[in-house]
């Protein structure tokens, strides 16, 4: 049998054939519309050879093999080998298109990865083909290298680009899908062997590059990084590591850990961040979770769970979370609002506030809540003094204890005046004593004109020398066996007449004078103005207009009939009648 020797030489050329050939060497106009090429490009690609036997350039019809390798020798087969019949062979040289059937598979070339033909011929009076070795190198044509890394799957309806690593894939029957770049033949195991691929599989889903990254959606898009996943339709993750955009246009701007799951979220970067509601917001820090639907998280560890709410955590670090639909909560040291040195306030507004509020007795426009003493305090200052005023609150179960304190720093003085729960009220004195009158004042007080509308006749406190105790409407005189103190008269026509116990018929004192731990006493006694008093009317019946007198009936007041004995010792006029027997009668005290 003779030996056939042959010797082959091939140029690849890894330009894809066009189904439609015509062309023009001259552009279009300016004004031009290019039609759209509706038909896909193919896998096939043209190849060159020379063929030479025994040295000879071979003319002849020859059959071919060629298989595919990634592997000058030995190596792995990629897909099948195709035999191209009855190719023309003229001088040594033929020509045939490869791979038009997709015989060598979907990923034959990446770009990425180098390969080579293994050929066989079989040519007119050949009994049997004739393996050419060594393989030969596939080799693009020049402008193939403008993209290296670099090729195109091809559809009939948008082609899907894949670069980077040969591994980079997208899943069969995508279309419109693009890798960018990256992916890795290793590094993605503890032990770094482990290739790390990245992969599309939804139609026009998108990785720009990065290590181990899937776009597992339509429209889905991942950036960069590592280990990131976007899952559901329209769905993006920019980039970082180990991130999730696991709902519809649910956004992952980068960082690591975070996840997205809610329908529109958005994590814009930080870590262990979870945005679940939909619509809702974290804006980055660590370990936030915005739960709730169109709610806001930010800051470490801030929960807003429920929807609406906003929460920014400062750096505690401990949960602050939310506890009932939209709320606005902030955890900090110190906030400011119009000023950027709050100081250790926290809160302090640079300018004016106004609260527009329908408010209750329950439900206030502002509210202050003591947490641990006993005093709500509320103080004024301004910037130049050192001086404030101070409001202070005090609630107590007993009406007389609880109370309000209006305190200044000037002086010795301390508290100014003092509400209090049982409606009394205190001026001046500190208010170190609880007061027995609706308003005390300790001091001065001055007015214009003051108007009395609780009693109608000006009463001293005086002290009484008495064993039983002395009724309203009493006649006092002049006790003459104890200086100062007043005793019920005794006896008509009593010139040591001085005033009458206020307090009968329902008509008390209107202005009560006493100085206190001086002259002080155990009854008032009015020494003007209308009140009632005691009287008897057995010896004459009294009328309007009458004076009257002391009675011999103890504590009594008569008519005074004897002109004489009356002088100095009149107590004022009659205002009302008494026509027998004894009773009150309205005075207007006057004494004569």
């Amino acid at each position: 049998m003779n030996r056939k020797l042959y010797v082959f030489a091939g140029l690849t050329v890894l330009l894809l054939l066009l189904s439609a050939t015509s062309a023009t060497a001259q552009g279009p106009t300016p004004t031009a519309k290019r039609a759209p090429n509706t038909t896909a490009l193919g896998t096939g690609f043209t190849y060159q050879g020379q063929l030479k036997k025994n040295g000879t350039a071979v003319t002849s019809s020859c059959n071919f093999q060629f298989g595919l390798w990634d592997a000058l020798s030995s190596g792995t087969q990629l897909g099948t080998t195709q035999t191209v019949p009855s190719v023309s062979v003229a001088n040594g040289l033929f020509t045939t298109t490869l791979n038009s059937g997709n015989e060598f598979g979907a990923n034959a070339f990446t770009g990425a990865e180098a390969r080579w033909l293994a050929i066989a011929v079989q040519c007119t009076g050949d009994g049997s083909y004739t393996a050419l070795t060594p393989r030969q190198p596939v080799s693009p044509a020049p402008f193939a290298f403008a993209l290296p890394g670099l090729y195109t799957q091809q559809n009939d309806i948008s082609p899907n680009v894949i670069g980077g690593y040969g591994g980079n894939s997208v899943t069969s029957g995508v279309v419109g899908a693009t890798i960018g770049g990256g992916g890795s033949r290793f590094g993605c195991d503890t032990l770094g062997i482990l290739p790390c691929p990245n992969l599309v599989t939804g139609h026009y889903g998108t990785v720009g590059g990065g290590v181990n990254n899937t776009a597992n959606a339509q429209y889905a898009t991942v950036g960069g990084g590592k280990s990131n996943q976007a899952n559901m339709e329209s769905a993006t993750v920019a980039g970082g590591w180990s991130n999730t955009a696991s709902h519809n246009s649910a956004t992952v701007g980068g960082g690591a850990n975070n996840t997205a799951s809610g329908a529109y979220s958005t994590v814009s970067g930080g870590g262990w961040n979870t945005a679940s509601g939909y619509k809702a917001t974290v804006a980055g820090g660590d370990m936030n979770a915005a739960a709730g639907d169109f709610s806001f998280a930010a800051g470490l560890r801030a929960k807003a769970n429920h929807n609406g709410t906003f929460v920014w955590g400062d750096s505690t670090d401990e949960d602050f979370a939310s506890t009932a639909d939209n709320q606005f909560l902030i955890r900090a040291n110190s906030v400011g609002i119009g000023t950027n040195n709050p100081g250790s306030n926290k809160l302090h507004v640079g300018g004016k506030v106004r609260v527009d509020y329908a408010s209750s007795q329950s439900n206030p426009q502002l509210e202050l809540h003591e947490t641990y003493g006993s005093y709500v305090r509320l103080n004024f200052t301004n910037p130049g003094s050192a001086d404030y005023w101070t409001i202070a609150g005090h609630s107590d179960a007993t009406p007389a204890n609880s109370r309000l304190n209006f305190f200044t720093s000037q002086g010795t003085t301390g508290n100014v005046m003092c509400l209090y729960g049982n409606g009394k009220v205190s001026i001046g004195g500190g208010c170190i004593y609880y007061p027995t009158e609706t308003l005390d004042v300790a001091g001065t007080a001055a007015a214009n004109v003051i108007k009395i509308r609780g009693g109608s006749d000006l009463a001293e406190r005086f002290e009484a020398n008495s064993t039983s105790i002395i009724e309203p409407g009493t006649l006092m005189v002049i006790d003459d066996e104890h200086p100062g103190q007043l005793m019920p008269s005794q006896e008509a026509y009593d010139t040591k007449v001085a005033g009458i116990v206020s307090g009968a018929g329902g008509i008390v004192s209107g202005l009560t004078l006493q100085q206190e731990g001086l002259m002080e006493g155990n009854i008032v006694v009015a020494i003007a103005g209308r009140v009632y008093v005691k009287a008897e009317a057995r010896s004459s019946a009294i009328k309007p207009g009458d004076l009257l007198t002391t009675s011999d009936i103890p504590g009594y007041a008569m008519k005074a009939t004897d002109r004489q004995r009356a002088q100095g010792a009149i107590i004022g006029k009659a205002m009302s009648e008494l026509k027998e027997g004894t009773g009150l009668v309205l005075v207007l005290v006057n004494l004569q």
